[in-house]
């Protein structure tokens, strides 16, 4: 699955934001942000949220509140949440590979390839 209108088109990975022209910041950053942010208002707000009201309600450990005052609550839980980085870092390079088809091959600076099947 190629993320680029042109196929020839040279992905990267930039070394810093003086690497961007302002019209490519406006072209290429602005538009990745807005993608990135719709794509966790759509596809892990939901998600996460639907799942924390589940889980409060099946184990009785739900309060009386809105539907706001829930949604806020849950989803201000992500910053302070205490993941198993290693384990999160597994299933992100397993899901790089298998549903964007991208291989991390250096962690440290990152280093992608695409893979062509």
């Amino acid at each position: 699955m190629s993320y680029t209108k042109e196929k020839d088109v040279n992905l990267m990975i930039r070394t810093n934001l003086e690497d961007y022209t302002e019209e490519e910041f406006e072209n290429i950053v602005i538009p990745h942000e807005e993608n990135f942010n719709k794509y966790i208002e759509k596809y892990i707000l939901p998600e996460l949220v639907s799942f924390g009201i589940a889980s409060g309600y099946e184990r009785s450990a739900i309060w009386t509140g809105s539907l706001k005052q829930h949604y806020n609550s849950l989803k201000d839980r992500i910053p302070i949440f205490n993941e198993d980085y290693d384990q999160v870092i597994k299933d992100i390079k397993n899901l790089l590979e298998i549903k964007y088809s991208l291989l991390i091959t250096n962690d440290d600076p990152l280093e992608i390839k695409k893979i062509e099947y």
